[in-house]
C-alpha cells in the first residue's frame, strides 16, 4: 500500500535489552543506523516488513552499503548482528524481512490511508456514474431534437406540398371558368344567319316606308 509516511518507533526501544548489548559493540553507531534504515525501507516498501530492491530482487550488503553511504564491512557485521539478534530473517532468497513488523508498522496511518482510498475510489466511481448519466441525458436530449427537427421538417413539407396542390386546383378552377366564360360569350355573339336575317328585315322595313 503507497502513501504510508512513518512508522512508529518506541521512545524507549534503547532501554531493551538487544540494544544495550548493541550499545557495548565497536560498531554501535552503525548498527543502530542500519537498523533504522532498515525499518525506514520497510515502512516506505510496505511489504509485510520485506525489504528489497524490486519484486524478485534482493538487497545485497554492497547495495545497502551505497544506500546508506556506509563502509561494506560495517554493513556485512550489522546484518549480521541484526539477524543474530532475531531482529531481522534473511530468507533463502536473500530477501531481508523484520522480525515483528507489527510492532513497527502504522496501523493508524495504514487504515488511514485505507479509508482515504476507500473515499477516493467511491468518489471516482460516482463521478464516473455521473459522466455516464450526463452523458446518457446529453444522448437523449439530442435524439429528441432529432426526432423533433424531423417533426417539423416533415410538417413544412406537407404544408408546402398542401399549398402546391391547392395553387394547382385554383389554377384548374380558373381555367375551367375561363373556358365556361369564353363558351357563354361565343353563344351570346350572333352568327352569319342572324346578320343575314336582321339585314333582310331592315331592308323589308326600308321597302315599306317608301
Amino acid at each position: 500500500m503507497a502513501d504510508i509516511k512513518w512508522i512508529k518507533l518506541a521512545t524507549n526501544m534503547h532501554d531493551d535489552e538487544k540494544m544495550k548489548l548493541i550499545d557495548a559493540m565497536p560498531k554501535r553507531d552503525t548498527i543502530h543506523y542500519v537498523w533504522i534504515r532498515i525499518l525506514l525501507l520497510g515502512g516506505k516498501l510496505n511489504a509485510n516488513g520485506k525489504v528489497f530492491l524490486s519484486e524478485g530482487k534482493p538487497l545485497t550488503a554492497k547495495m545497502l552499503s551505497v544506500l546508506f553511504s556506509r563502509p561494506l564491512e560495517d554493513i556485512k557485521i550489522a546484518l549480521k548482528v541484526l539477524s543474530n539478534f532475531g531482529m531481522i530473517e534473511i530468507d533463502s532468497d536473500k530477501v531481508i524481512r523484520i522480525v515483528n513488523w507489527d510492532k513497527h508498522q502504522n496501523i493508524e496511518g495504514m487504515e488511514r490511508v485505507r479509508e482515504q482510498n476507500r473515499k477516493r475510489v467511491e468518489n471516482h466511481r460516482e463521478k464516473k456514474k455521473e459522466e455516464k448519466n450526463l452523458a446518457k441525458s446529453n444522448k437523449e436530449e439530442t435524439q429528441e431534437d432529432q426526432v423533433l427537427e424531423e417533426f417539423i421538417e416533415l410538417e413544412e413539407n406537407q404544408d408546402f406540398n398542401e399549398s402546391v396542390e391547392l395553387e394547382k386546383t385554383n389554377e384548374l378552377e380558373r381555367k375551367r371558368d375561363y373556358s365556361e366564360n369564353s363558351i357563354i360569350e361565343k353563344n351570346k355573339a350572333p352568327g352569319k344567319n342572324d346578320i343575314l336575317e336582321n339585314l333582310k328585315n331592315n331592308e323589308e322595313a326600308s321597302g315599306n316606308t317608301y
